[in-house]
């Protein structure tokens, strides 16, 4: 999982985790899309609860934003578990 973390760096995307909030952030660049997206935890039972995905641009779908970090829905959902775990 720090293989990952390393490489959404190199991605330019941003990890930030705040009160239950993971927050995967990237800023419009010459060759990436901005996007926006976050995972909320609850307490008990401890779960996700929810995850919001905000893109700009001409980004129109998922797909193309996961392809852009060059992971996959599954394995950015165990980061962020493993993120929470670490960090909470």
């Amino acid at each position: 999982m720090k293989k990952l973390e390393d490489s959404l760096g190199e991605e330019s995307v941003e990890v930030i985790y705040d009160r239950r909030e993971l927050t995967f952030t990237r800023e419009k660049g010459i060759d990436c899309e901005y996007f926006k997206m976050t995972f909320l935890f609850s307490d008990s039972p401890l779960e996700i609860l929810d995850i919001e995905l905000q893109l700009k641009s001409n980004i129109v779908v998922l797909a193309e934003v996961l392809e852009s970090i060059e992971y996959s829905d599954k394995e950015l959902v165990e980061f962020a578990w493993w993120y929470f775990e670490n960090n909470k």
